[in-house]
């Protein structure tokens, strides 16, 4: 194992990217990793010594000099595009299921007679049809699990929104749930045994996650979203990594239906609070987060998420300043040219919300976004109908907000809802817990 797994992911990535944009020159990949590790050991938290930074940087250019293939370079689908395929897409699921009634018996005879009319290829077809398959069967799996379960699931997305490894406590888990108020019949105890119990059941459920406990960590699970732990070295890795920085997930302050309704607690309200968190300068760094993903910029945003987690920690966290450290690291020589151009549009998006909230203009907080970025994508027709109708109607919300004072009182009538709705819940003696 490395001597510092956070250094060498950064240097093997940075020369995968080098040799797939340059080739194979091992002295001038060597050359850029010494430069990457000169920028890595300036940042605070480096324990690497000279000897051990020179032999990382030699043994990754050599292994990839040796090992590493880049792939086949493939040209970004217009904007246009994209939005006649999820169309397109859309007509081939209505089709297929005014014709058969169910997208689970598919023949070719089927898949041929929808490509007729449609006049798109069968293989098109067939993978419209697959993925609207698999897109039933999660939606199905989703809607078997207990309501507490769905609860936690929803706290896992929001804090690992995106394929990775994180660490959670379940005490938080378990406050994010119940909140610091007593809830009758249950203890603190009892309530970390049932969010066991969900996260266990989320793990069973092949839904993306993998769950693991383990015994150097007690009160701690380990979550890994969209790849499996299959040996237990590499799990131990993981361990071991976290061991040195100790970061957890964080899940205090996330929104979940339980605590403010279908509408606002989705995910689709999460987002649209983040936009006006950041409006009215209260920002947190999920709020960062939870809006870069809405924008949808790039296929791989962990890259940009990962310089703005150091720039918002470690250099500011106003708005205004971020912005102008975001502009000057998107030179910085290590960023990537699709980073830097990220980089740059949503400080253009946070200096826009900076100034909205400033005028208290804030009816125009969701369109500004909207106009800038790809986050109405995903409403569109084909997708889930369901999460359309909820953006459609905070959208209508948000567009009859005069000031954000508004807003904040929607934030609190909806808080003051559900907590008489809990209220009436207990008295009647249908326990929370």
């Amino acid at each position: 194992m490395s001597a510092n797994p956070e250094a060498f992911d950064r240097l093997r990535l940075s020369a995968y990217r080098w040799v797939a944009k340059h080739g194979r020159d091992q002295a001038a990949l060597r050359a850029a990793l010494a430069n990457e590790m000169t920028v890595f050991r300036n940042e605070p938290g480096d324990h690497l010594t000279d000897a051990e930074a020179t032999a990382m940087i030699d043994a990754i250019a050599s292994w990839t000099i040796a090992n590493f293939t880049p792939g086949r370079r493939t040209s970004k689908t217009p904007r246009r595009t994209r939005i006649d395929r999820a169309v397109e897409a859309g007509l081939i699921v209505m089709l297929a299921d005014g014709s058969s009634g169910s997208t689970k018996r598919r023949r070719d005879s089927s898949v041929r007679a929808l490509a007729q009319r449609t006049g798109v290829s069968k293989s098109r077809v067939g993978r419209v049809l697959a993925a609207e398959r698999k897109r039933r069967i999660v939606e199905a799996t989703r809607s078997s699990l207990t309501p507490r379960s769905k609860a936690i699931l929803e706290l896992l997305e929001a804090a690992l929104p995106l394929n990775g490894v994180g660490f959670i406590r379940v005490a938080d888990l378990s406050s994010a749930i119940w909140g610091d108020c007593p809830v009758s019949r249950t203890t603190p105890l009892m309530r970390d045994r049932r969010v066991s119990e969900a996260l266990r059941e989320i793990d069973a459920a092949d839904l993306g996650y993998q769950i693991v406990y383990d015994n150097d960590l007690p009160g701690v699970v380990a979550v890994s979203r969209g790849r499996r732990w299959d040996r237990f070295s590499d799990l131990h890795a993981d361990v071991e990594a976290f061991k040195a920085n100790r970061r957890f997930l964080t899940v205090s302050g996330v929104v979940i239906r339980s605590r403010l309704g279908p509408v606002w607690g989705s995910r689709e309200g999460r987002e649209v609070i983040a936009a006006y968190r950041i409006a009215m300068g209260i920002m947190q760094w999920q709020d960062l987060q939870v809006l870069l993903e809405a924008c949808d910029w790039t296929v791989d945003p962990i890259p940009v998420l990962h310089i703005i987690d150091f720039l918002f920690h470690v250099r500011s966290s106003e708005v205004e300043q971020l912005t102008h450290e975001m502009i000057a690291a998107a030179d910085w020589i290590h960023v990537s040219t699709e980073s830097a151009r990220v980089l740059t549009l949503f400080s253009r998006v946070l200096k826009d919300l900076s100034a909205i909230g400033r005028d208290d203009r804030a009816a125009l907080v969701v369109e500004r976004v909207l106009e800038v970025s790809n986050w109405g994508d995903r409403y569109l027709p084909g997708g889930n109908p369901d999460a359309a109708a909820r953006f459609a109607q905070l959208r209508t919300l948000a567009a009859g907000f005069r000031s954000f004072d508004d807003f904040v009182v929607e934030m609190q009538r909806t808080v003051a809802q559900h907590q008489r709705g809990r209220r009436i819940r207990e008295a009647t003696g249908i326990a929370a817990g």
